[in-house]
């Protein structure tokens, strides 16, 4: 018998062929009925803030991220949700979609150049992942930033605490 946390059907058909093998006669008495234990999908959601600012190399690994996701977004309910991020604000190309190949399109279009503004990117994010792990409480939540590192754009005055204190945003949120 399944334990209490799993999801579980009635197999009709399967009972009723063992209720008629052990008792061939009429009425059929199902006494035992046997179950499916169904695998429940826990959907995922891989946020990728990408920097824009410089270089088309960086876009290419986004590119090879995506098309990774596209390929098992159907089998896994994979989400994926592309964040860019120049100049002084980050732009969400998609939301949380099943539909990476549009995510992938998109990707096509974003103008590169400017400064880098790490933590709007980090916030917006990870206001995504919170939306999604609401939505999906068991969720796997994972977090692919793409940059080279050289943040010059942020919102107070300590880059160092606002790093810090996002970083157990995240943390306590579960994501990886």
């Amino acid at each position: 018998m399944p334990a209490d946390h799993q999801l579980v059907d009635v197999d009709l058909p399967a009972s009723l062929r063992a209720s008629v093998a052990a008792n061939p006669s009429l009425p059929v008495v199902i006494s035992s009925p046997w179950v499916r234990v169904r695998k429940e999908r826990v959907p995922a959601l891989h946020a990728i803030p990408l920097d824009t600012s410089g270089s088309q190399r960086k876009v290419s690994v986004a590119k090879g991220i995506l098309r990774s996701l596209v390929e098992e977004a159907y089998t896994r309910r994979t989400y994926a949700s592309l964040i860019v991020f120049r100049g002084t604000r980050a732009t969400t190309v998609t939301g949380p979609t099943r539909n990476l190949g549009a995510a992938y399109k998109a990707l096509e279009e974003v103008p590169v150049g400017g400064s880098i503004p790490f933590t709007p990117a980090l916030l917006t994010a990870l206001d995504y992942l919170k939306g999604f792990r609401r939505a999906f409480r068991n969720a796997k939540l994972a977090l692919h930033l793409i940059s080279n590192g050289a943040a010059n754009v942020f919102l107070t005055e300590s880059p160092e605490q606002e790093i810090l204190t996002i970083a157990d945003e995240y943390r306590r949120l579960g994501s990886r």
